[in-house]
C-alpha cells in the first residue's frame, strides 16, 4: 500500500504535501528552500500522523523545528 505524507521542512517551515517517503526511504526535497531532508529514523509503521489528509490542521498550532532553534538562537 503506497501512501502520502506532509511534512514540514525542519529549515523553512514550509508544508511539503504528498510525498513518497517509502519510495525515497524517508529522502524529500522541500519545494520551497531546495533543502534535502529525512524523516530519520524512517518508519512508516511508526508515522501514522503523517499519512493524514489533514496533517497540516492537526499540528497548525504546534511550533516546528524552525521556529524552536530560532527562539533558542535569540535567547
Amino acid at each position: 500500500m503506497m501512501y502520502r505524507y506532509s511534512v514540514v521542512c525542519p529549515h523553512c517551515s514550509t508544508w511539503n504535501d504528498n510525498l513518497d517517503l517509502d519510495e525515497t526511504d524517508g529522502y524529500y526535497e522541500c519545494e520551497s528552500c531546495g533543502k534535502v531532508n529525512r524523516m530519520y529514523p524512517y518508519n512508516p509503521d511508526t508515522l501514522p500522523m503523517l499519512i493524514s489528509e489533514n496533517a497540516r490542521e492537526m499540528f497548525k498550532d504546534w511550533p516546528t523545528l524552525a521556529d524552536v532553534l530560532k527562539e533558542k538562537k535569540a535567547v
